[in-house]
């Protein structure tokens, strides 16, 4: 995971340093990824037209069996299905297999996303662990990434007499020191020279923004103002992504009774608001990336369906 880490990190601090906007960063980045893990996205489609062409056939297996719901009939059902399957080189779980290749690289993803400290603005370990243990020091919040830490800088809460005061402390820093990269040889005077080199001037965090709006600083925190339209924006997208998604994707057809089809109705529902709700407890960076992600999957899923329907 760590090399997996120091990938998505370089690459999104190339891209970065290339475009000047951490936002325009972050779409590039997202196209990106989707090109890389479109051979596995094909694979994961192709999958899923196989279980299309073979439906019918599971169908006229199970309609041979109808109204026999004893143990020995549904297990010879069963039976049949799989060998049918074998016969066709089919199965059932191939489409888990690319879900399981993206899920390291979408979590390292979301690490590198919530900590630009480290992977945008290049700071080193030892800087960064000392003033996370200052932010906790002075009774902040929780941190959710090295990007919170950006968000009390911009907003003045961490200030660099502050952390000077903090950190010339003998036995704070010894304390502090434990979480040090081990073997390191730094010194109280020199993080505070490096944090003061690091945000000298609120230029230095301009790479967030867009315009005035401070993608570092999570909406709840700036009562109604434009980031506010980040969870709103990512409930809209996601939803309409869901809805387009399963349109573009096959379906097998279900039992009667409509169970199934009111799971997707509560699913379309849960799942956006799960994201509003991570929208308005993290930085709006992460909201800004969700859309992206979102959007870029419905577009990819379109163009697939096309070149294989």
């Amino acid at each position: 995971m760590s090399t997996i880490l120091g990938w998505i990190g370089s690459l999104l601090g190339i891209l970065d340093l290339g475009t000047g906007n951490y936002l325009i960063s972050l779409l590039m980045f997202a196209v990106i990824l989707e090109i890389c893990l479109l051979p596995i996205s094909i694979k994961q489609h192709k999958n899923t037209i196989k279980q299309a062409t073979l439906r019918p056939k599971e169908m006229a297996i199970r309609k041979k069996y109808a109204g026999r719901n004893d143990q020995a009939t549904q297990q010879k059902v069963t039976m049949e299905i799989q060998e049918m399957y074998q016969k066709e080189h089919y199965s059932p779980f191939g489409g888990c297999l690319p879900l399981l290749i993206q899920m390291p690289v979408l979590i390292a993803l979301y690490q590198v996303v919530i900590n630009p400290l480290r992977y945008v603005m290049h700071l080193g370990a030892d800087l960064i662990s000392a003033v996370d243990s200052f932010s906790k020091w002075i009774g902040l919040a929780d941190l959710h990434g090295t990007i919170d830490l950006v968000n009390y800088i911009s907003k003045g809460q961490i200030t660099s007499e502050g952390f000077k005061n903090y950190i010339s402390n003998p036995e704070i820093f010894e304390q502090v020191k434990k979480f040090f990269v081990e073997g390191s040889t730094a010194t109280a005077d020199g993080l505070v020279a490096e944090f003061e080199s690091a945000f000298s001037n609120v230029e230095a965090l301009s790479t967030f923004n867009i315009g005035s709006v401070n993608l570092a600083l999570a909406p709840s925190s700036e009562g109604f103002g434009w980031l506010m339209l980040i969870p709103v924006l990512t409930f809209i997208v996601y939803f309409a992504s869901m809805k387009i998604n399963r349109k573009l994707t096959y379906q097998p057809t279900q039992p009667e009774g409509g169970q199934v089809g009111c799971s997707n109705n509560v699913m379309d529902i849960t799942m956006p608001l799960m994201s509003v709700f991570i929208s308005f407890s993290m930085s709006g960076v992460v909201g800004v990336y969700w859309i992206f992600k979102s959007i870029l999957g419905s577009i990819k899923q379109f163009f697939m369906v096309k070149a294989l329907p």
